[in-house]
């Protein structure tokens, strides 16, 4: 039973392994535009997303050739956090009803990546 959410994952087989990342303290904020938007990673890490519902059964979605994650919210006025790994170059989109304000969109880089070398 779940407390303030509840998880679906369906992992597709593919030849992709998108897993095996640490999430770093390194992000990048992104701007979450209209349900059905699509995003491309721009190296190896993470998409993670912090949403408030207003209502039962809302819900977020990401997709990709990697993975399908939704997360539905059941109660309403709950935050909805989603977060999942991507290779670099991997187009996903991201589907949501959640009617609520947007806490956070990010592009987190994973430990040990050179892309996270900040200069």
């Amino acid at each position: 039973m779940f407390n303030d959410y509840q998880i679906l994952t369906f992992n597709l087989p593919t030849k992709y392994d998108c897993g095996g990342f640490i999430p770093s303290s390194y992000c990048d904020d992104l701007t979450l535009d209209i349900t059905g938007s699509q995003y491309m990673a721009p190296a190896n890490g993470f998409f993670a997303i912090s949403k408030n519902a207003t209502a039962a059964n809302q819900f977020i979605q990401i997709s990709n050739v990697c993975y399908l994650q939704t997360i539905y919210s059941t109660t309403s006025i709950v935050r909805i956090d989603i977060c999942m790994p991507i290779y670099k170059g991997i187009i996903s989109t991201i589907h949501y009803n959640a009617a609520g304000t947007t806490e956070y969109f990010r592009f987190i880089y994973p430990i040990g990546q050179p892309s996270i070398i900040k200069y």
